[in-house]
């Protein structure tokens, strides 16, 4: 599991970024983008463009109200971008469509979440300095992901919920950072820099 602030481009920080997901990608399968359009026009055309080049295969890109396609295949790469963090909870939380992707994940996929998608995915959402936490969907249990800022000691909000939540950490990944989970507690840097992680009391 892959969580990034935005979908990178592969080069620069990200220039090894190819080679992970080449290892780390079952090809017999091909990929599928699943995205919730956003008003500001951002899209993920630069990444896909570039997987289609590496993987030598067609990404299918559907969006998050339309989706069929996952329930009945077997993806070796999921990628999620775009919307807000309470639309991917609402759909992916208790669902056929989560149930799926969690199925599709723990048969070998590679799930590569971006922005609020990847705040979804922790156990508590923090979308901005000024928002309440809101449940999340607990896929990285203790987790509280954060795209939109770099140092999460830097935002209040997220200093009281680790107070109260002290077996809790959050991650900031604002301006490029990638993190990787593998699925016995592995962690990596995919490239940019090095994630920030404040613990919760427990921790320490």
């Amino acid at each position: 599991m892959v969580i990034v602030d935005e979908l990178p481009a592969f080069g620069g920080e990200f220039s090894f970024l190819a080679d992970h997901l080449i290892s780390h990608t079952n090809l017999s399968y091909s990929p599928i983008h699943i995205t919730i359009k956003t008003e500001d026009g951002r899209d993920s055309a630069a990444l896909i463009d570039d997987l289609e080049l590496l993987l030598d295969v067609t990404v299918e890109t559907v969006d998050l109200e339309d989706v069929r396609l996952v329930e009945s295949a077997a993806p070796g790469l999921l990628i999620l971008s775009g919307g807000d963090a309470k639309s991917w909870i609402t759909a992916l939380g208790l669902s056929p469509l989560g149930s799926a992707l969690k199925q599709a994940i723990q048969d070998g996929a590679l799930l590569f979440a971006a922005d609020a998608a990847a705040l979804a995915l922790g156990s508590w959402a923090v979308e901005s300095v000024a928002a309440e936490p809101i449940p999340g969907l607990e896929w990285l249990p203790g987790a509280i992901v954060l795209p939109w800022i770099d140092d999460p000691a830097e935002a209040e909000s997220v200093r009281d919920l680790l107070e109260k939540q002290e077996a809790a950490y959050a991650l900031g990944l604002a301006k490029g950072r990638l993190f990787a989970f593998g699925p016995h507690g592995q962690v990596e840097v995919w490239g940019g820099a090095k994630p920030i992680v404040v613990l919760g009391s427990d921790w320490e």
